[in-house]
C-alpha cells in the first residue's frame, strides 16, 4: 500500500492524473487498501479541480471521497489502534477535511477537523518517532496557522494549539530532507511558501531545479 501512495503521488505531482487514478484505484484492490485509495482518489480530484472552470463538482466529489477515507480508516483503526502509518493517513484526511470545509466557510467544522489532524500526526509520531513524514502534516499545521489573518488569531487559538512559523518551516525542511513517500510533496509545499508568502526566492528556484530533475 505505501509503494502504491508513493507512485500515486510522484504522478500526482507531474500532474499526470489519469495515470493517478489508475493507479489508486490499483490501491483500493488491495487488502487493506480502502482507505489508502480513497483517499488517493480525493486528491486526484482536488488536482482536478484547480484546472477546472467550475471546480464545484471535482470539489464535492473530494469531499465525498474524504468522508469516506475516514470512515474507512477509522474501521482500520479499530483492528490496528497502534499503526502509526494509519494515523498518519488519518491525520492528512482531517486535514484535507478542514481545508474542504473551509472553502465552504464552515469554519467550526474546519478548526474540528484540524484538531483531529493535528492529533492524527501526533499520534502517529509517538507510535514511531521514525515516521519522520508525520512533520509535513504538522509542518504545515504550523506554517498555516501562524499565517492566520489577525483578526480569525484568537478564535483559533481558543480551539487549538498555536502555530509556530519558524517551527513549521523547520519540519517541512526535515521531511523535504529526509522523509520518505512524503518527501516531494514537502518540497513543492515548500517551494510554494518560499515563492509566495516567504519571498525567499532564492531558496525557491533551488527547490525549483530540484522537482525539475
Amino acid at each position: 500500500v505505501r509503494a502504491g501512495m508513493q507512485r500515486a503521488t510522484d504522478l500526482l505531482l507531474n500532474l499526470d492524473l489519469a495515470a493517478a487514478q489508475a493507479e489508486c484505484r490499483r490501491l483500493l484492490a488491495l487488502p487493506q487498501g480502502e482507505a489508502a485509495g480513497r483517499f488517493c482518489l480525493a486528491l486526484v480530484a482536488l488536482a482536478e479541480a484547480e484546472d477546472a472552470e467550475d471546480p464545484t463538482p471535482e470539489l464535492e466529489r473530494a469531499r465525498a471521497l474524504v468522508e469516506e477515507t475516514i470512515q474507512a480508516g477509522q474501521t482500520l483503526e479499530s483492528a490496528r489502534p497502534c499503526d502509526a502509518e494509519l494515523k498518519l493517513l488519518l491525520g492528512l484526511a482531517h486535514g484535507s477535511r478542514a481545508i474542504l470545509e473551509g472553502e465552504r466557510h464552515r469554519y467550526l467544522e474546519a478548526v474540528r477537523a484540524l484538531r483531529l489532524a493535528h492529533g492524527g500526526f501526533q499520534d502517529a509520531l509517538k507510535l514511531d518517532p521514525r515516521l519522520l513524514d508525520a512533520y509535513y502534516g504538522l509542518g504545515l499545521y504550523h506554517y498555516s496557522l501562524a499565517d492566520l489573518p489577525a483578526l480569525l488569531r484568537p478564535l483559533v487559538a481558543a480551539l487549538l494549539p498555536a502555530g509556530d512559523a519558524a517551527l513549521g518551516l523547520q519540519q517541512l525542511t526535515l521531511v523535504a530532507e529526509r522523509g520518505s513517500y512524503l518527501k516531494m510533496t514537502a518540497r513543492m509545499a515548500l517551494f510554494r511558501i518560499y515563492a509566495g508568502q516567504e519571498a525567499r526566492y532564492a531558496e525557491a528556484y533551488a527547490l525549483g531545479g530540484d522537482l525539475l530533475r
